[in-house]
């Protein structure tokens, strides 16, 4: 992979809003334009340069990030990037070096790891520390040099701003329930019953917004839609802006990724000639999700070896791969869930060839995240389906087809 372009426009308004030359939000009725964080890979978000070599595994363990996105000049500012290889054909030398750039500051001696051979072994935590110094903002970027054959590296970035002392400032974060930053929502900030002032969040799901000092009540609207309407949680904030100050408001989107799972049929004969298709469909926001990955699991109610050997006789295939599950042979099968991945439209089409044992076969799909977990937002996220195998005269066998 490439490091995904930055906008430069964007990040260009990113910068003056930072120095207070142009207001990162658009006053009711006005016809200013509206400005966001720089559409860029943002906190929590890594780029792998080139595919790792066999047997390591070069990832961040947690997110590189700062201790807050807004600063005024002289407060404390922390870089904190946390590296883990979970696998090295030398432990505690897999890590060669680490370069920070764009920090807000000027550090009194190096940053951790800026010279190649200091990061110490294991799972190092490398802080850089100083105090933010003149009005700016843009991008901090991390980049992990790892000592391999590839010399692949690992790059996460962080936005920040410093601002001058007598602005007042509006920011936070909207996500998902997975925690991925929800770009295209529009803030609203309201001052009594009246709009004062309205953004729209970044590609990472930030926002920020210089206001008056006073009292305002935030609202997210809009943004991505799904099964349902967009729904935030909480609906609103309530916050108080001294002169000078930064009040925070960051809100939780209730519903994205959205897995269903059908068969051709609900009941089909255990013959060992029948044939049925499937399907798994994918989508986010109500578009469809290109290259989302689903993990398939057969009887979930079952442990792996029993959905296997004591469940209806199904074999899952697909014309590309071959047998999906069960996976192993078939003198020793292996009925653990198998990860899937959606077509360029979302979807995913299997067959199953029917076996000879009677019963009901039940097949769940559920999303994975952003981080390769199971997606935290199950009632949308997950989907079962079944079919019924009908017994065919008095005689039944056990075995696959």
């Amino acid at each position: 992979m490439t490091i995904r372009s930055r906008n430069v426009r964007l990040l260009s308004a990113f910068l003056l809003i930072a120095l207070g030359i142009l207001a990162s939000v658009s006053p009711a009725g006005a016809d200013a334009a509206r400005t966001t964080p720089a559409d860029a890979d943002a906190a929590g978000r890594i780029v792998q340069l080139g595919p790792p070599p066999t047997m390591i595994y070069n990832t961040w363990l947690g997110a590189f990030h700062m201790n807050d996105h807004v600063f005024r000049t002289g407060d404390k500012v922390v870089a904190t990037a946390k590296v883990s290889v979970e696998e090295c054909f030398i432990p505690g030398q897999c890590v060669s070096a680490v370069s920070w750039s764009g920090l807000p500051f000027a550090p009194k001696k190096p940053c951790p790891g800026s010279t190649p051979g200091t990061v110490p072994s294991g799972t190092p935590t490398l802080k850089c520390k100083g105090k933010a110094g003149a009005p700016t903002g843009g991008w901090v970027t991390a980049t992990v040099d790892f000592a391999n054959p590839t010399g692949s590296s690992a790059i996460d970035t962080y936005y920040y701003a410093v601002l001058p002392d007598d602005q007042s400032v509006i920011e936070g974060h909207i996500a998902n329930r997975d925690g991925g930053g929800v770009a295209g929502v529009e803030v609203r900030a309201y001052k009594g019953a009246k709009l004062a002032y309205t953004t729209t969040t970044g590609a990472d799901g930030y926002y920020m917004m210089q206001v008056k000092p006073g009292k305002y009540e935030v609202v997210p609207r809009g943004g991505p839609t799904g099964k349902k309407k967009p729904r935030y949680k909480p609906a609103f904030k309530d916050v108080n802006v001294p002169k000078g100050k930064t009040a925070h408001a960051s809100f939780t989107l209730e519903a994205g990724l959205e897995v269903s799972v059908s068969f051709s049929t609900r009941t089909t004969p255990a013959d060992g000639q029948h044939v049925i298709t499937g399907r798994v469909t994918v989508r986010e926001y109500g578009k469809p999700k290109p290259n989302a990955t689903v993990q398939l699991e057969a009887m979930p109610t079952l442990p792996p070896r029993q959905a296997v050997l004591r469940a209806p006789r199904v074999t899952m295939c697909t014309p590309a791969s071959g047998r999906v599950w069960p996976t192993g042979t078939l003198q020793a099968p292996n009925g653990s869930a198998v990860n899937v991945t959606t077509d360029d439209k979302g979807k995913y089409d299997f067959s199953l060839t029917i076996g000879t044992m009677p019963g009901r076969w039940t097949l769940r799909a559920w999303g994975l995240n952003a981080i390769g977990g199971l997606s935290l937002e199950e009632d949308d996220a997950s989907d079962e389906a079944s079919v019924t195998l009908t017994r065919i005269g008095g005689a039944t066998t056990d075995n696959f087809v």
